[in-house]
């Protein structure tokens, strides 16, 4: 296959993913809006609702030292599954890996221009899953923050303005 074919594949299969991504599920019993990251076989376990098997699958190697996209889908499972101090354990892990890497999970397999509009793509999506633990933990001041820390990144990105919607409207009340 030529580099020209890869790298088209390479972008047609993460525009995929964030397409996925941005989607999200949102959570039973509540508006919000969480953002998966579809492209590993435990982010295909939390679409389908499948979260103990993706937590049992991340888990199964006992490694403490966790990708972004582990923790992050870590977050959605086991808020999924109500153990909400392991759930922002993992959103902080997600954040940080986030901030360390600083987009570079993105590198690999994009081209230069395709790779700038995606840099801080992980560290949106590891906040706004973040601001939703901390909303449905009942501290929205922390979820009102990371939220605007994640548009101020990305403005408009569905989810996150979503995620803001809700925020917002459940503070009025």
């Amino acid at each position: 296959m030529s580099i020209t074919k890869r790298k088209h594949a390479a972008k047609a299969a993460l525009v995929t993913a964030a397409l996925t991504i941005a989607a999200g599920a949102a959570h039973a019993g509540t508006p919000y809006v969480f953002m998966a990251i579809d492209t590993t076989q435990h982010g295909a376990d939390i679409l389908e609702g499948q979260y103990e098997e993706a937590i049992a699958r991340i888990r199964q190697d006992g490694s403490a030292d966790l990708d972004f996209s582990e923790s992050t889908n870590l977050c959605i499972a086991y808020t999924k599954s109500g153990d909400m101090t392991s759930a922002l354990e993992s959103c902080d892990r997600a954040v940080d890996t986030a901030r360390e890497t600083n987009g570079m999970r993105w590198l690999a397999h994009t081209s230069a221009p395709y790779n700038v509009r995606r840099k801080d793509l992980d560290l949106v999506i590891a906040l706004s899953n973040r601001s939703v633990v901390h909303a449905m933990s009942g501290d929205d001041l922390l979820a009102l923050e990371d939220l605007r820390e994640a548009d101020a990144l990305k403005p408009h990105l569905r989810a996150v303005s979503k995620n803001l919607a809700v925020l917002t409207e459940s503070s009025a009340r």
